[in-house]
């Protein structure tokens, strides 16, 4: 046994060091995946603000900019902007005349502005500090700059292309900084380039993001464009090389290059992605072993960048070294223990049956994880494992057809099913799945089966992660709810999280998605086993449960897709951004029930901006149910300038129009009957 103990100890320490290193690496290239796309999302999200800036500043574009108080003004809005968004250096407009409108934000933190035109091939510039209160100074007045926005590179970009365009990066006029441009040429009414609008970064900024990025204690997370040798891919952002300035210089100064980057591994990584690397791969540098990613980042049609990232083995492989060391010591001992063991143990039975009782509790728990086929010497335990085999296969195929939480909860309660109910407040969901007809008509049944499993499957999964009891099929829809057969204070928010997070999945999985529609309703239902004594189902009846059918239906009406009642919104609270939709009766129903539809989960991204629109539908819905039809269609229209193609709210804004042209009896409510279910 000893002998055994020394053998079995040796492969398990090799076996074990080889996967922990597997495992290691496997993490490590999660890690580096995971850095290296958040730096390539947020460089992505960060350029990408710079689009609806411009579009946004050419929709207030005057006529005509020529004449210098409009010139002052249009200046002004672009300070407001870079008020409003701090990240970017500089918002301008440059006309064919070569006159150039621009605000920026100074290295000292100030806005100032920058004014300049040609006359007589010397172009003339003022610039100005302004003040908080928008008041103007004058910083600087310069006869002749030799600036000609016209040949700059985000002019000529924008002209050829006759659309919005990102540049690669180039050195700012005058502050001498590398930048990238965002460039969006403007037409006049007979399609003749007026000028161009540019919203402007400083790549200094991205490199400062990059540096918080922690990868490892020695690693490092950079940015820079392809190219075929190091000279050629220019450094957009790195954790510790801070690019060039030449402030002054007018077009002077260079771009920072790979080859300028003192950084052995950052030159050796950047070699590879020249030999076309991507992924996560190890190299050797300074005599050391390496780790490096390289993955690409599409910022816009036509301009992509490189993030990459490097770090020594080490920062990930000492633990595994240390390890190592404590599994030799332990082996050691477990060993001086085995021979002690070994006249002590005197059968092989106790712990197959130690085993084997454990996984009866188990099978009595309703846990029916498969386990390795298990034998013994012993023809009365080896009867007993099969018998136990086939139970927990027979309550496998039984599992299926029941929601294991409820059996679960069934078998702990020491109790046997009976009918039985009771009044809970429950959060119920209902979905199916949108043109669900006309899909199955274009498919064979054994397609259609496997289409429908794989979307059940994925519902289904999602609601059991967040604590839902699927309660039926129905056919392609799914009726589940929260709150029993365990309490969960919080099941509003629960369903309501769910049924984002499905959405999102349904969008996300691979070929065309498959458009669900859900319905969420709150209140008091009659929850219990239902049915006969023979057959009974875990269910619930009540309004609420129709009322949360009738929503799922009402999303097609309203072109949303998932709508929850108002006591559903209430309960949810802030962990949601929701809004409402309209003032509704159900068919079969004659009160009036608020229904909501869920933009965004409060953690999102984009929550802010789902808050925005929230609001702003908000104010609409209030002022149509208040009489107010011209207020609520100013509100409708200031919501649809942040999502032009919301449907919910281009239906009011009709719905607004008619009554204004028409005004309603004066028992008027708002109260849309519906008549479909």
């Amino acid at each position: 046994m000893p002998l055994l103990v020394l053998v079995t100890g040796a492969i398990v320490i090799a076996y074990s060091h080889g996967r922990a290193r597997a495992q290691i690496e496997r993490h490590t290239a999660e890690l580096f995946r995971r850095v290296s796309t958040q730096a390539g999302d947020e460089a992505r999200a960060h350029l990408l603000r710079a689009a609806p800036v411009a579009e946004l500043a050419a929709r207030l574009m005057e006529d005509d900019v020529s004449t210098p108080e409009a010139r002052r003004a249009l200046a002004n809005r672009f300070v407001a902007f870079l008020r409003a968004h701090p990240e970017l250096s500089w918002v301008s407009y440059a006309a064919e005349d070569g006159s150039f409108t621009g605000a920026f934000h100074s290295a000292s933190g100030d806005y100032r502005t920058n004014l300049s035109q040609i006359a007589g091939g010397k172009t003339e510039m003022t610039e100005h500090t302004v003040a908080e209160d928008g008041t103007w100074s004058e910083l600087r007045h310069e006869a002749d700059t030799g600036y000609d926005p016209r040949t700059r590179p985000f002019y000529t970009l924008a002209r050829a292309r006759g659309a919005r365009v990102f540049t690669e990066p180039y050195i700012f006029f005058e502050q001498g900084v590398p930048g990238i441009t965002c460039a969006l040429p403007l037409l006049d009414r007979a399609g003749a380039l007026r000028g161009v609008i540019t919203v402007d970064f400083d790549l200094n900024r991205l490199s400062q993001f990059v540096a918080g990025l922690r990868l490892s204690p020695r690693g490092e997370v950079f940015l820079f464009t392809p190219g075929a040798t190091p000279g050629a891919q220019i450094v957009v952002a790195h954790p510790t090389t801070r690019l060039v300035e030449t402030t002054g210089q007018g077009a002077g100064g260079e771009l920072v290059s790979v080859a300028d980057v003192d950084d052995g591994a950052v030159q050796a990584v950047a070699a590879a992605a020249a030999r076309g690397q991507r992924g996560f791969f190890a190299f050797s540098h300074g005599g050391g072993a390496w780790y490096g990613s390289v993955g690409e980042i599409a910022i816009d049609d036509g301009l992509t960048w490189l993030v990459a990232a490097a770090a020594p083995q080490s920062d990930f492989t000492a633990q595994l070294a240390r390890d190592l060391r404590t599994m030799l010591l332990v082996n050691l001992a477990v060993l001086a223990l085995a021979i002690v063991a070994a006249f002590l143990l005197a059968s092989g039975v106790s712990r197959p049956l130690v085993e084997l009782a454990r996984e009866m509790g188990e099978v009595g728990q309703f846990r029916l994880d498969e386990r390795s086929d298990r034998h013994s010497m012993f023809r009365e335990l080896e009867l007993m494992h099969e018998a136990l085999a086939r139970t927990k296969r027979g309550l496998r195929s039984f599992a299926a057809y029941v929601p294991r939480d409820l059996v679960r909860a069934v078998l702990a309660s020491g109790k046997e099913a009976v009918l039985e109910g009771e009044v809970k407040e429950l959060t119920v969901f209902f979905s199916d799945i949108a043109g669900f007809t006309t899909l199955a008509e274009s498919r064979t049944p054994e397609e259609l089966v496997q289409l429908l499993g794989g979307y059940l499957d994925d519902v289904t999964t999602v609601i059991a992660a967040h604590d839902g009891t699927v309660d039926k099929f129905l056919g392609d829809g799914v009726m589940a709810f929260w709150g029993a057969p365990a309490d969960a204070p919080d099941h509003a928010a629960l369903a309501c999280e769910a049924a984002v997070r499905i959405q999102r999945k349904l969008a996300a999985a691979a070929g065309a998605p498959l458009v669900t529609r859900i319905g969420l309703a709150t209140g008091p239902v009659l929850v219990g086993n239902i049915g006969s004594h023979e057959r009974m189902n875990y269910t619930v009846l009540g309004d609420v449960a129709n009322l949360a059918a009738r929503l799922e239906g009402l999303n097609k009406q309203y072109g949303t897709s998932i709508m929850i009642a108002e006591p559903t919104a209430r309960a949810a609270g802030d962990r949601i951004v929701a809004r409402p939709v309209d003032l509704v009766a159900v068919k079969g129903k004659t009160e009036a029930t608020r229904v909501y539809e869920i933009l965004a989960l409060a953690g999102d991204a984009d929550a802010d901006a789902a808050r925005a629109l929230a609001r702003a539908s908000s104010e609409a819905f209030e002022r149509y149910l208040a009489r107010d039809f011209a207020g609520a269609l100013v509100a409708c229209e200031a919501a649809l300038a942040l999502r032009p193609e919301d449907t919910t709210l281009a239906r009011l804004r009709d719905r607004c129009h008619a009554l204004e042209r028409s005004p309603p009896a004066g028992d008027w409510s708002g109260v849309v009957h519906a008549t479909d279910k």
